[in-house]
């Protein structure tokens, strides 16, 4: 069981009080796993479909950080959306998709803390996730997200929104994410990290098959955790289809995500 955060108690309560309003089936699924104590994922259409229905009634119910980014997540038609949070920290996609790089964004518990946090760095991200939700940002053949220097071109950045660090247990608990301080089982970054959350792993794991389905690609990842590219053509020349941010920036620069770089494509690709 997890806990639900205030704007799931928020759409559980409305929904109590509207026993009479007709739902989609998918959306029903979702507000009863709430109910219930239960933070099933769901995907950004539910999330516009429901700040539609409750956001007009429920004053406040997503803040003003859930609202800007749903916002950008809301335009109208199938398509992405053209623009990110205020400010454009994204340029016209130049090279076609060669590769997905996984991050994390330590700072974040939700996909909304994600994209305020990146914007404010004036950096930017393809997709994210957390224990709820994956979200899609920018459209991949499209956009060059400014996530990982060196290697934008032809690659895709994902931010995992989960905190890592030991001393952030109890922030992480009481924001639902199922995870205990465990070793680090790399050579990169700090000796104890906090465990992925499964349903983190399993939303990241699902979006790179996503992906790797959708633009044809044979899954290949480096066996090291070092720095194996140091830009965007060489990495594009070892063939790898996704790596970690770690894995292209400076050993004392970036280690995200290693701790839980594994974890995730043995999840996707079902290694052992």
């Amino acid at each position: 069981m997890r806990l639900i955060p205030a704007e799931r108690r928020r759409a559980i309560d409305w929904w109590g009080r509207h026993p009479e309003t007709v739902l989609p089936d998918a959306l029903r699924v979702v507000l009863a796993a709430w109910r219930e104590g239960v933070a099933t994922p769901f995907g950004v259409e539910l999330v516009a479909d429901l700040q539609d229905r409750v956001g007009a009634t429920v004053d406040g119910m997503w803040g003003d950080e859930s609202q800007a980014c749903y916002d950008a997540h809301t335009s109208p038609g199938p398509s992405y959306p053209s623009g990110w949070l205020p400010g454009q920290h994204y340029s016209p996609r130049e090279v076609e998709p060669f590769a997905c790089v996984l991050h994390w964004t330590a700072s974040a518990t939700t996909v909304q803390q994600c994209a305020t946090a990146l914007h404010k760095r004036g950096l930017s991200t393809h997709w994210a996730c957390d224990a709820w939700q994956s979200v899609d940002y920018l459209d991949p053949e499209r956009w060059r997200a400014w996530h990982a220097r060196g290697c934008n071109h032809g690659t895709i950045g994902g931010d995992i929104c989960q905190p890592v660090m030991p001393k952030r247990e109890d922030e992480a608990r009481a924001a639902g994410y199922e995870t205990h301080v465990t070793t680090n089982p790399t050579p990169r970054g700090e000796r104890r990290v906090l465990a992925l959350d499964p349903v983190v792993r399993d939303m990241a794991a699902s979006k790179l098959v996503a992906l790797h389905d959708h633009f044809g690609w044979e899954p290949k990842w480096p066996d090291t955790h070092d720095q194996v590219a140091g830009g965007w053509e060489e990495l594009r020349a070892l063939g790898f289809t996704v790596v970690g941010h770690h894995h292209v920036a400076e050993p004392n620069r970036r280690w995200d995500v290693a701790p839980w770089f594994d974890e995730i494509v043995k999840a996707a690709f079902r290694t052992v």
